[in-house]
């Protein structure tokens, strides 16, 4: 999540910082797109556009 988060779990609390602000649509969409494709077995194809919407999604 590019807008961080944080949970409790058995263990405790898991966080992750947000980082949306810091990386531009393109570069999130590269990192996703490689990540996918190098551990998941099928890669997506994300674009730049696909990150804009997503953070619109989130901001609402």
């Amino acid at each position: 999540m590019i807008a961080g988060t944080k949970r409790q779990a058995p263990e405790g609390a898991i966080s992750m910082p947000a980082f949306g602000d810091a990386y531009s649509d393109d570069e999130i969409a590269a990192v996703a797109n490689y990540a996918t494709s190098r551990f998941g077995g099928k890669g997506s194809q994300l674009t730049a556009q696909d990150v804009a919407e997503l953070r619109k999604q989130t901001s609402e």
